[in-house]
């Protein structure tokens, strides 16, 4: 039986394309697997959050987006997560106490504690917060990207759907 070279052309650029994709979605994957930290919820933190009883040797920060706040992380004096996006605040007031009453909150969504680590898992921190998808990423300054992961699950979704 003799195959034309139309059909094996169409073969050819159909087994090229899913190689590419293949290759593509390996180097995304490989992108999204950087040195991070992590983050282990933890009741006894929540707790302290819940109960403004925090630890002082943390410096406390907050985002919030619009009316909501978002999250609230206290990190070890040695970082500093102070930017546009995070600013920082007093635990002892009574605006912390009103960030962590109104932390966002949505249909499957509903607000944890945490305790932030490090890549070696030394702790390094808490946090409060009701956003799942957290990237924690060592720096000279503790970074916490919350749309670096959501990001990385998007394109290899796209990926797949190629495939």
């Amino acid at each position: 039986m003799k195959i034309s070279k139309q059909t094996r052309s169409k073969w050819l650029s159909t087994r090229l394309y899913q190689a590419g994709a293949c290759i593509l979605l390996l180097a995304v994957i490989a992108g999204c697997m950087g040195n991070y930290g992590n983050y282990n919820r933890d009741f006894e933190v929540f707790e302290a959050f819940n109960n403004q009883r925090m630890p002082l040797d943390y410096r406390y920060y907050y985002y919030h987006s619009g009316s909501e706040p978002i999250a609230v992380i206290g990190v070890e004096k040695k970082y500093d997560a102070g930017s546009r996006m995070w600013r920082e605040v007093d635990p002892a007031t009574e605006q912390f106490k009103d960030l962590i009453h109104w932390i966002w909150e949505d249909l499957g969504y509903e607000s944890f504690a945490a305790r932030i680590n490090d890549p070696s898992g030394q702790q390094v921190g808490i946090m409060f917060t009701s956003v799942r998808e957290i990237t924690i990423e060592p720096a000279h300054k503790l970074k916490i990207d919350q749309n670096k992961l959501q990001n990385c699950r998007s394109n290899i979704l796209n990926l797949v759907n190629v495939l």
